[in-house]
C-alpha cells in the first residue's frame, strides 16, 4: 500500500474507468462497526484511497452505502 495515494478523478474520467476496466467490485463483510460512513473511512485509510461520491450523497439515515472510490499508484496506474 506504500505505492497506492488518495487521488482524484472527474466523475466522467471514473465512468470511462469504470466502464474500460469493469471495475465494479462487490464484497461482502463481517465487521463490528455499526455506522456504514465509519467503515467506508476505515477501507479509505487502509487501502490509501480517495472518496469520489460527495458527502451530500452519502447523508441520511441508513444500513447500507454505496461509494466510488479512487488512487493512482506512484507509477500513475489507476486503481
Amino acid at each position: 500500500m506504500d505505492y497506492i495515494k488518495p487521488a482524484y478523478c472527474s466523475e466522467t474520467q471514473f465512468r470511462s474507468m469504470w466502464t474500460e476496466f469493469e471495475w465494479e467490485n462487490r464484497v461482502n463483510v463481517s465487521m463490528n462497526m455499526t455506522d456504514p460512513r465509519d467503515y467506508l473511512k476505515h477501507v479509505m485509510k487502509s487501502t490509501n484511497m480517495s472518496c469520489l461520491t460527495p458527502e451530500g450523497a452519502m447523508s441520511g439515515d441508513c444500513d447500507f452505502l454505496s461509494a466510488n472510490m479512487y488512487a493512482r499508484s506512484l507509477f500513475g496506474e489507476d486503481t
